[in-house]
């Protein structure tokens, strides 16, 4: 099994895989998706994207669902 990704590099990797949206300024997801829903992998584990925006704004997972951030 191939090691896992420092913290540092899943972080650059979720920043490449969504765009800022200009007049808005809302990110827009570019990579895989579920049901609508941005999703990568995270300590080997699939995560929604907004939950990892979340953990990477607050330093720790969403205690409750999330809505639009």
């Amino acid at each position: 099994m191939p090691a896992a990704m420092t913290a540092a590099r899943q972080t650059e990797v979720f920043h490449e895989r969504h765009t800022l949206e200009p007049n808005s300024d809302c990110w827009t997801w570019t990579a895989a998706r579920s049901n609508g829903y941005g999703k990568m992998s995270w300590n080997r584990k699939v995560e929604y994207a907004h939950r990892i925006s979340w953990l990477l704004i607050h330093g720790q997972w969403p205690k409750y669902a999330l809505d639009h951030l």
